[in-house]
């Protein structure tokens, strides 16, 4: 395979607000209350360690399997190839899984999973199944300060531990993602959990996706390659 010459953001990955499908889906709230005090809490701990390894790249062995469309919400109709459940999961459907796996066979995993409907006795669509998809190859290749869509600041956790943030807005012509070239021998998919766990995708993986018809949900944002020093 040639070296690839383009890398795409998928700017779903990060970003919840401005492309769509991101449906409300979540743990359901009845099976939330059912939990007792303890049981809560230790829900809770293991959802955030899940979701600080999806945005890190640690491999995980398994995952929480079970969402559901949140009461009184708009109903999607179907399933996007690629979906972000509020930032908790990045979400594949079967044929994604199945074209993406042989591909990178060694920078990601697949859990399968669950979507039920409001009341929480059938599930929300009828297809393909499931996945959540995570990435365990991280790389720093984001060049920070020429990225003009990074904002980078710093910020105090809830720990009082203080620590730099930087999150990706919206890239367009005026306010661009900057890619180092990457090493001959790169992967074609990694994570930057610099960024918050942001997907990014070779140009061999992103032509792959769009002539299969499953580039819909990805968001992929095509990054200037900046020469190597």
């Amino acid at each position: 395979m040639t070296k690839p010459t383009k890398y795409f953001l998928a700017h779903t990955s990060v970003s919840i607000m401005n492309l769509k499908p991101i449906w409300p889906l979540s743990a359901h709230p009845n099976q939330i209350q059912a939990l007792s005090e303890a049981d809560a809490a230790q829900r809770r701990a293991g959802h955030k360690a899940q979701r600080s390894a999806l945005q890190s790249g640690q491999p995980l062995e398994a995952i929480e399997d079970q969402f559901a469309l949140i009461p009184f919400r708009r109903r999607p109709k179907s399933p996007a190839p690629f979906m972000n459940f509020g930032n908790d999961a990045m979400v594949v459907t079967q044929p994604v899984r199945d074209l993406l796996a042989p591909l990178a066979p060694h920078s990601l995993r697949f859990f399968p999973i669950t979507v039920l409907n409001e009341t929480c006795k059938a599930p929300l669509w009828e297809g393909p199944a499931l996945y959540v998809m995570q990435v365990t190859e991280v790389r720093h290749a984001c060049n920070l300060a020429q990225s003009t869509a990074v904002c980078t600041q710093q910020i105090t956790l809830p720990d009082g531990i203080a620590t730099t943030l930087s999150t990706i807005g919206n890239p367009d012509a005026t306010y661009t993602i900057a890619l180092d070239t990457p090493v001959d021998d790169a992967a074609d998919i990694w994570i930057d959990d610099r960024l918050q766990g942001a997907i990014f995708l070779s140009g061999h993986l992103a032509k792959a996706l769009k002539s299969a018809g499953l580039a819909r949900g990805w968001g992929l944002t095509e990054c200037v390659l900046l020469p190597r020093a």
